[in-house]
Formats: C-alpha cells, structure tokens, sequence
C-alpha cells in the first residue's frame, strides 16, 4: 500500500511526524501523556535530530510507537530510518519502564539513589566504627584513672610551703582530728645517740615545727613515708605534721628546728651536724 513516504529518505522524517499531529489537532503534551515518551525525544523526532536521542535503538522505538499513535506505519518510517543509519547495534540492558507524569522521563533508572543508600550506610558503619572505639578508649582512662585513684587514695605528700599571713611559711601534714580534752602531756622515753623517743598522753599527735636556718626534715606517719625524699625547710617557714598513733622524724640539723606537740614546747634538738631521729607515740603504741 502506498502511504505516500515509504521513499522519504530516513533523515526527513520529522515533517511526516509533525504533519500528521497537527492535522488531527493534537500537542506534543498529548503525545507525552499518552506515549510516556519525553519531550525533547519528541521534538528530536519532529525535528530529524537523531544526537539528541539517548541511542539508535532507543530513537527507532520511539520513531515507531510515535508514528502509530500518529496513524501512521511505524514499521515503514522505521525501515526509512534504518536504510539511513544501518542496522543498530544491540540495545543495552533496558532501564525500568513506568508510567511517568507529562514532561517526565520515559523511564527511570534505579542506580543513584541505591548508591547514595549504599554510601550513606557505609558512613553510618564507620561512624560507628569510630564511636566504638572513641568508648574503648574512655573506658580504658576510665580505668586507669580509677587505679591510679586507688594506688594514690591512701598517700599523703607533703606540699610546697606556702607564705603564711604573718610572713613566714607553713607546711602541713593532717592526719587526723583533734579531739579536745585535758592538756596533752609530753613524756620522754628514751635518749640514746641520736635517738629520740617521746610518749604523747593523747591522740592526735600534733607536732609544729618552726625554722631558724636551713634544716632537711623527713616524716613517717603511722609508718608511712609522708615525704619519702625529705625537704629542706628555709628561716620563717612553718611545718605543721600530725598522727594518729606514731610520728617519727628525720632532722639534717636539729639546732635549726624549735618544735612543740599540740603546744608543749620540746627542749633543743640534737647538736649541730649530726643528725637526730625523734619518735613520738600515743600511750596505747600502734
């Protein structure tokens, strides 16, 4: 049957096409909704612009179903268009078809989105990859933090002297509360060399120690060593130890330090040069 284009060359097709719509009164926007077919193609196929086509086999399926919407022979107008662009190559994995609203694409291809899903879920494992290991390691300082805590709960270290109001310095070492009742009495025990040994009728033992020139002190409360190194206190500078049951002291140069015990003034220590260890304990010992 002769449709009047079967020799139309396959590159002057869109005359036909275009013809054909306006003469049954019909807009390209007609031809969207009803073929689901985009726009541009559309317009490409009016227009003979096969570059815009996303593919040979693509833009001859649409050439076809446009054609037959239009009450023409798709199959003619497709031959016409292969005798000019030769048989096409094998069409690619097709995307999903679906109905699409007017203007949209004729089909849509499921890949950026699951991408993004795949990419936003492959962040959210390393942030909690991170997380996780942001936990270990406060739970390990936690840890350490709280041996440490332990190891140290029971030391007490002398501090740095510190400028008393008056001018001169005190140091203080507590150990326990004072408990007020009659005077405290001072008993000597024993002096033998370069030792020695008091008996305190009370608890605590409040021993106070000013400084006339330099003397290095080192102090053992209820047998620990509050300062293991020693010190060695300066003129004016005050040091202040107390005790539960036992105090003992270490003197470089006892002539240096006056001392009382909870204000009961102790006699000179010691000569010059020689070291003098002193030991106070409570009547009931340790």
């Amino acid at each position: 049957m002769d449709n009047g284009y079967q020799d139309l060359p396959g590159d002057r097709l869109g005359p036909v096409l275009r013809q054909a719509r306006e003469a049954r009164g019909w807009s390209l926007d007609d031809a969207v909704r009803e073929l689901k077919i985009r726009r541009r193609y559309l317009e490409a196929l009016e227009a003979d612009d096969w570059s815009a086509m996303p593919g040979e086999v693509y833009g001859q399926g649409f050439l076809r179903s446009y054609a037959r919407w239009l009450g023409l022979d798709g199959d003619v107008l497709v031959e016409a268009r292969r005798r000019v662009a030769g048989a096409p190559l094998p069409p690619p994995a097709l995307p999903t078809l679906g109905p699409v609203p007017p203007g949209g694409p004729t089909a849509t291809v499921p890949g950026p989105r699951s991408r993004r899903a795949a990419e936003a879920a492959g962040r959210g494992n390393g942030i909690a990859v991170v997380g996780a290991v942001l936990l270990l390691l406060l739970l390990i300082v936690g840890g350490l933090f709280y041996l440490h805590q332990r190891a140290t709960a029971g030391s007490r270290r002398l501090a740095a002297p510190r400028p008393a109001a008056a001018g001169g310095t005190r140091h203080v070492v507590r150990r326990a509360r004072r408990t007020r009742s009659a005077p405290v009495r001072v008993v000597p025990l024993m002096a033998q060399g370069n030792v020695m040994t008091y008996q305190v009728s009370r608890t605590p033992i409040v021993v106070s120690l000013s400084f006339s020139s330099a003397c290095w002190v080192r102090a053992t409360v209820d047998g620990y060593d509050a300062n293991p190194a020693g010190y060695t206190y300066q003129p004016g500078q005050v040091l202040r130890v107390s005790a539960r049951h036992s105090l003992r002291l270490f003197f470089g140069n006892p002539p240096a330090a006056s001392m009382t015990v909870d204000g009961v003034r102790i006699g000179a220590l010691g000569q010059p040069g020689q070291p003098l260890h002193v030991l106070f304990e409570t009547a009931s010992g340790t």
